[in-house]
């Protein structure tokens, strides 16, 4: 199941000590928990197919915020909305 996989990674990544995919990881189980309560199914929780629509969602969100920080001049952020994406895909 696809929230074990991201429970898994998100130990592994706290072990590694890598705070950036610690963050995008935790974001993630935010969302999905989010998704959950919006559903009414926070006790037997989201299927994997739905997973996959709130990491689409949220990776959606990432180029949306890139395009805007591209134009509004600020590389260095659209750069780790970048990275971000790239932990969700």
């Amino acid at each position: 199941m696809l929230k074990d996989k991201l429970q898994a990674d998100l130990k592994t990544a706290m072990l590694a000590r890598d705070t950036e995919v610690v963050e995008v990881l935790k974001g993630l189980k935010s969302a999905i928990l989010y998704a959950e309560v919006e559903q009414g199914k926070r006790e037997e929780g989201l299927n994997d197919a739905e997973i996959l629509t709130v990491f689409k969602k949220e990776a959606k969100k990432r180029n949306d915020s890139v395009e805007i920080y591209r134009k509004g001049g600020n590389d260095t952020q659209a750069d780790k909305e970048l990275s971000e994406k790239a932990v969700i895909d």
